[in-house]
């Protein structure tokens, strides 16, 4: 059951991440380059701080996983909470970087 969720999730992901890329009248066969990710780095936050972010954002995954698969009820909804607003948080930071330096993600992407 859990390896269904996990492939859904992805292919939602990739579906929803096309059908944005075609409706902004990108090519859908080069490289996306408007992921946080991407956009931490073209924002010269370093490479190794971005990987650690996204590291430190696994092991809390991963920990929320575990509580979920133990059933801990507590742990589950609270880490659900946690992990949702950790995410809300690298968002906003990456808004503010990109408002600070004057950037949007279309400047990213090569569209500006």
């Amino acid at each position: 059951m859990a390896e269904r969720v996990v492939l859904m999730t992805d292919a939602t992901g990739a579906v929803g991440s096309s059908v944005i890329r075609a409706g902004r009248g990108e090519n859908l066969l080069s490289a996306d380059r408007t992921h946080l990710y991407q956009r931490l780095v073209f924002r010269e936050v370093p490479h190794r701080t971005v990987t650690l972010i996204y590291g430190g954002l696994a092991i809390v995954g991963v920990l929320i996983g575990n509580a979920v698969a133990r059933e801990v009820k507590t742990a589950s909804l609270a880490g659900a909470f946690l992990i949702c607003a950790l995410a809300a948080g690298l968002w906003l930071v990456v808004i503010w970087r990109e408002r600070a330096i004057g950037a949007s993600p279309a400047h990213v992407s090569g569209q500006a």
